[in-house]
């Protein structure tokens, strides 16, 4: 059985991953998920939704795990001036303030891990994956610390921009790339073509004692592994990992992904704009109309925003979640709802289409009455801003004299609380040629005298004569 598609969240921080496994993922496989993601989401809290898949597969011999990742392509200028704007901690600054003045990368630019670049202001979110996660099958995992910890190395690669290339083991270069030097202080990007050990430091003065592992012999020839693991350092989430080798992420390690642009400050979310549910009596409900449109905000993942919305009966109505891709908002992934009075769900969309993750759904409304247009994100795994629009696309139009009437004998239009029941019965009615205008026109005056309509009251008296 393949288990559900969920977003793992955590008090405090807005980094959210939405998990999506394949039956080859175990309950003590998605424990060990949780527990890696739950980790990082204790140290780093970016508001910021990562959308990765498992699964468990055979591997080469001598491999543990492994991932592959989307990226976004900057110039070095960019990703420069997007790490000095985000520098929040001491090290962050040290780290900005020692970046080279020149492109270490001669114009070839920088592969960006993609929710990576969302925390830089260098990518927008979207819905698509942005990490695979793969743990070998072929060997023994507990799934304690020994999956806990391959976990972590991986998404901590994909997701955090954990990755080094220099140019060698891609075109491209990384962010990692900007943080290495030699024992002595000495920038040192040769992967190990010199021959010297390099290190992780946040710059000349500021040099760690894990050792990168160098993938170019002396000769220039790259053995394949990856630049940005430690090198043999056993016990450590960002060296050789498995069954054998467990590890744990280190304090070097949050120095790298610090300054790597992830922070630890609290995430707080603005204050919430409308009621979440029909138990929610601090927040208002929103208001949409029929033809209007309304915006809103997610302010964290879970939220929800509940607009209030009177329908007719006998009417088909779409209503639209617009986020990035429809141009609405931010919202990567909307997911809508539309539900009665008493809060069921009586319609729901994810997406438009395969290429289209905003959300649209068309309903026929049976009866008339007050419903609620529920904008939320797909497995609440989403923040940001959305607008929600409503039309009519089809169904009868009430006829203007019998729109009259309701104005004239209720003071009220035709779908206010007090007449859309009538309403609703009449336009599906007369739409159906059961129900002339003339005999529509006398319900409503029966249905004003039977609720004693205080117009009606006010008519009587003054005049002597029922309305008619």
């Amino acid at each position: 059985m393949t288990l559900p598609t969920e977003a793992v969240t955590l008090a405090g921080s807005g980094l959210v991953f939405i998990n999506q496994y394949d039956a080859s993922v175990s309950e003590a496989y998605r424990s060990a998920i949780i527990t890696a993601e739950n980790v990082l989401q204790s140290h780093f809290t970016n508001p910021v939704t990562a959308s990765v898949d498992f699964t468990f597969a055979p591997l080469s011999a001598g491999s543990t795990a492994e991932n592959i990742f989307s990226q976004t392509n900057v110039s070095y200028s960019s990703l420069a001036a997007a790490l000095k704007s985000h520098a929040v901690t001491a090290d962050d600054r040290l780290a900005a303030n020692g970046l080279p003045s020149t492109d270490p990368s001669n114009g070839a630019g920088f592969a960006i891990a993609n929710p990576q670049a969302r925390i830089l202001g260098l990518a927008v979110q979207s819905n698509k994956t942005d990490d695979t996660v793969t743990l070998n099958s072929n060997l023994p995992f507990s799934f304690g610390q020994d999956a806990v910890g391959a976990i972590e190395h991986e998404l901590t690669e994909g997701v955090f921009g954990r990755t080094s290339s220099l140019g060698v083991a891609g075109t491209q270069w990384e962010p990692l790339d900007l943080y290495r030097f030699t024992a002595g202080g000495q920038r040192d990007v040769t992967g190990g073509a010199d021959g010297v050990t390099t290190f992780f430091g946040l710059d000349a003065a500021h040099v760690s004692s894990l050792a990168y592992h160098n993938s170019v012999s002396a000769s220039g020839v790259f053995d394949g592994q990856d630049l940005g693991d430690w090198s043999g350092t056993r016990g450590d989430a960002f060296g050789p990992g498995g069954p054998n080798s467990p590890g744990s992420i280190s304090a070097t390690d949050l120095q790298v992904l610090d300054v790597l642009g992830w922070n630890s400050t609290p995430f707080t979310p603005a204050a919430d704009d409308f009621a979440s549910s029909l138990t929610d009596v601090i927040h208002p409900f929103g208001q949409i109309a029929v033809g209007g449109s309304a915006t809103g905000t997610l302010q964290q993942a879970g939220d929800h925003d509940w607009f209030a919305v009177t329908l007719l009966g006998g009417d088909t109505f779409t209503i639209t979640e617009s986020g990035h891709a429809g141009g609405g908002g931010t919202v990567g992934d909307p997911f809508l709802q539309l539900r009665d009075s008493g809060g069921n769900v009586v319609a729901s969309n994810d997406d438009i289409s395969s290429t289209n993750p905003d959300s649209r759904l068309s309903f026929a409304a049976a009866t008339g009455g007050l419903y609620y247009v529920d904008a939320g994100g797909f497995v609440d795994g989403y923040s940001g801003t959305y607008t929600v629009s409503l039309a009519q696309t089809a169904g009868p139009s009430l006829p203007p004299a019998i729109s009259s009437a309701f104005a004239i004998v209720t003071r009220a239009s035709a779908i206010s609380p007090a007449n859309i029941v009538l309403a609703s019965a009449i336009n599906i009615a007369t739409a159906a040629a059961t129900l002339t205008t003339n005999q529509a026109i006398a319900e409503i005056v029966q249905g004003a005298q039977t609720t004693t309509s205080v117009a009606t009251l006010a008519y009587e008296f003054f005049t002597g004569k029922a309305p008619s």
